[in-house]
């Protein structure tokens, strides 16, 4: 028999910074349903960005600038304030990946087609160039 879940409960779940929290939401959600009906939703818990998330990057980028004390810049950068801003770059970056592979080339013959299209912004070219009349100078004709 499964068990009935609050669906407000359960959304407002997956905005839990625990990571352990969100899952069990999208667990209780049903994922094809989510997913189906709810894509922002889906792709709003998929993106979340863990402490355990921002710590890892912190240590690779102070392995990677020869930092020999990794621990100590994620005590400054939390003594500091600074994970959320850590936190939201890694966001966008997970978001900007997701779009590039989302991306579908196209040929240049294709894309050398389609500016040959006529669009309203290409009738909306001045033909001459326009003249802004200001006081003290001549009337255009």
């Amino acid at each position: 028999m499964s068990q009935v879940i609050d669906l407000d409960q359960a959304l407002g779940d997956t905005w839990s910074p625990d990571p352990r929290t969100r899952i069990r939401a999208l667990h209780h959600l049903c994922p094809c349903q989510l997913k189906a009906d709810y894509p922002d939703i889906w792709d709003r818990v998929l993106e979340m960005v863990s402490d355990e998330d921002v710590k890892a990057y912190i240590r690779e980028e102070a392995e990677a600038s020869g930092e020999e004390d990794a621990e100590g810049v994620i005590e400054d950068v939390w003594a500091h304030g600074q994970q959320e801003s850590i936190r939201e770059d890694l966001r966008l970056r997970a978001a900007l990946d997701r779009l590039v592979e989302d991306v579908k080339p196209i040929t240049p013959e294709l894309a050398e087609a389609r500016d040959k299209l006529w669009t309203p912004e290409k009738e909306k070219a001045p033909a001459t160039e326009t003249k802004l009349w200001t006081p003290g100078s001549k009337e255009p004709e």
